[in-house]
């Protein structure tokens, strides 16, 4: 014989208290909503780091290309530079060159150097001045 069953009186009262779903059905349909947000945003990720990588990669294309075309040279402007002294081998020491941001020329002529303004070519007053060194530069080095 089979021992009595109970009723499931009490397992429809607990369904329809739920809105007429299960305990466990309910929490199913939450889980695969879940799941497939969370398919959603794993996929969008992963496609957001291949976009990325390409993207990486696009730009150190385009930055390394001009490494292998021939180099050019333009003149920005040409500043007019006088030699002061007498022709041939009296003429005074001069060295002409500009910093490294490109912003201030400067001519050492003898013990004077003078540091120009741009666009213009004019001197600066406050800068430059005669070097305080014993006799005239024999020979120039630029350092840096």
């Amino acid at each position: 014989m089979m021992p009595p069953v109970s009723s499931s009186s009490s397992l429809e009262s607990d369904r329809q208290s739920l809105g007429g779903v299960s305990r466990t059905g309910n929490r199913r349909r939450i889980r695969h909503l879940f799941d497939r947000v969370a398919k959603y945003i794993v996929g969008a990720g992963g496609l957001a780091t291949i976009v990325s990588i390409l993207g990486i990669f696009v730009y150190l294309v385009w930055e390394v290309i001009p490494l292998f075309q021939p180099a050019t040279v333009s003149p920005e402007m040409t500043l007019p530079v006088s030699l002061h002294g007498a022709q041939g081998s009296e003429r005074t020491h001069m060295m002409v060159g500009i910093d490294e941001y490109r912003e201030v020329p400067f001519i050492l002529e003898g013990k004077q150097l003078k540091f120009l303004s741009l666009p213009s070519g004019t001197p600066m007053p406050d800068a430059g001045g005669e070097l305080p060194i014993e006799g005239e530069p024999t020979s120039v080095v630029r350092v840096g």
